[in-house]
């Protein structure tokens, strides 16, 4: 009888514990990872929700306010009819003030600024002799409309050989008793 040699070398089992940790560890990951996909998706329709319900409550907030206030456009309406009121009035008081202003340069002159405020209108006339300008403050003083008219100052612009004259209205009399205290 013969003896059963084996000249093989004997097999070793395969480690297999790190291909069964690497397969763990991989569904443990896509079991997380799905699970946190899922938790955001849930928390987007949340999310969703959540605005358009803040969505609702601006919009009844904002008709609650408008009946609290009164319609905005309402309001605005009134604001500007105000102030179309006002500068109809502004408009029809200047009219026959420019009217005379207008009507007083001279024919040679030329009406280059004119600024009101606080009735106090401050008028630049270009003309071509002192003259001019002299006869055109003259006639602005006997304008009943003008309680007071100063000229502010004559330049002679050698240049264009022309004269510039600032003048100034004064649409209400000052009390007389101020100019005796400041004489």
């Amino acid at each position: 009888m013969l003896a059963d040699i084996n000249l093989l070398p004997k097999k070793e089992k395969k480690n297999r514990s790190g291909l069964y940790t690497t397969i763990i560890m991989t569904v443990i990951t896509l079991l997380v990872a799905g699970g946190l996909g899922y938790w955001m998706w849930l928390l987007q329709g949340e999310e969703a929700s959540l605005e358009q319900d803040m969505q609702q409550q601006r919009q009844q907030n904002a008709a609650l306010q408008s009946e609290i206030e009164g319609d905005a456009t309402e309001q605005e309406a009134e604001q500007l009819e105000q102030v179309v009121t006002r500068v109809r009035e502004a408009i029809i008081e200047m009219q026959p003030i420019m009217q005379n202003i207008a009507g007083n340069v001279p024919a040679d002159g030329q009406l280059i600024a004119l600024a009101e405020q606080e009735d106090v209108i401050e008028i630049t006339v270009e003309t071509s002799s002192n003259t001019d300008a002299v006869a055109f403050y003259q006639d602005l003083e006997e304008v009943e409309r003008f309680p007071r008219v100063m000229i502010r100052t004559i330049d002679y612009i050698e240049s264009e050989e022309h004269y510039l004259t600032t003048i100034t209205v004064n649409l209400q009399a000052e009390e007389e008793g101020n100019d005796d205290e400041a004489e």
